[in-house]
């Protein structure tokens, strides 16, 4: 199947292969869910099950350090309380500075052993937040460019698109959504409305030349909100509307 973000000969051929990339799901609540189909999806989705597997890799070694901190600091934590004990019960002192010299050099090993880990511990935490940050980063990237590619931009304004990453954090959901609260797409109409030239010529010839876009959203735009929706009819109702001449 043709690449539903490419240019079509018609729009029949286009609605054809969005109706067939088109396929039904269910959401966690087992619900009804939509969503679209082929292999740009398919690779994105694979590429975020990557990176979250080596992000779960990551963390279960970092808690296996950390649970080797805390079993150390617990040594260390007897180990005060048994010289404290020691000392209220003194009774031979040479017994009682032998017993003393055995637990300082006990806890003098405990220390070096936690030096040790924490020596460990210390480049695996800057690399988890350095791949947590990447992955953040392409995350946030793959959602811009979704939405760009939704709203009919070229591939060659998508390097731009992926450079308003910074603008943007994933919330609790893993939705990206920029620090003054606006949605991806939001923000992408706003920079469209600045930068018409990121849209492909088709749009531009298809369109009313005397009625402006409004933040970059017109006929083109709404026809893809509806294609996010799950109601066809929608889709059939906003899709751009084009004059022919009849044939003579």
């Amino acid at each position: 199947m043709s690449n539903i973000f490419n240019d079509y000969a018609s729009r029949e051929a286009l609605l054809r292969d969005v109706e067939s990339a088109i396929a039904e799901t269910t959401d966690g609540q087992g619900n009804p869910a939509f969503r679209l189909t082929g292999a740009a999806a398919d690779e994105m989705r694979a590429q975020r099950d990557e990176l979250t597997r080596r992000a779960d890799e990551e963390a279960a070694a970092r808690r296996e350090l950390e649970e080797k901190l805390r079993a150390v600091a617990k040594e260390r934590a007897r180990e005060s309380a048994e010289l404290e004990r020691l000392r209220a019960e003194a009774g031979n002192p040479d017994e009682l500075r032998a017993t003393l010299r055995r637990y300082v050099d006990e806890a003098n090993a405990g220390r070096a052993k936690l030096a040790a880990l924490e020596a460990e511990l210390a480049p695996l935490r800057e690399e988890n937040a350095a791949y947590k940050a990447r992955e953040t980063r392409a995350t946030i990237e793959a959602q811009l460019v979704d939405a760009a590619k939704k709203l009919d931009c070229c591939e060659t304004a998508l390097r731009d698109v992926r450079r308003l990453a910074p603008m943007f954090a994933l919330d609790a959901s893993g939705r990206a959504a920029a620090k003054d609260g606006r949605s991806v797409e939001e923000a992408l109409r706003d920079e469209i409305a600045l930068s018409p030239h990121w849209l492909n010529r088709s749009q531009g010839s298809s369109a009313d030349a005397g009625a402006p876009l409004e933040r970059g959203y017109g006929d083109r735009a709404r026809f893809q909100e509806a294609l996010r929706g799950t109601d066809f009819a929608a889709v059939i109702r906003s899709a751009p509307r084009e004059t022919t001449n009849p044939r003579r």
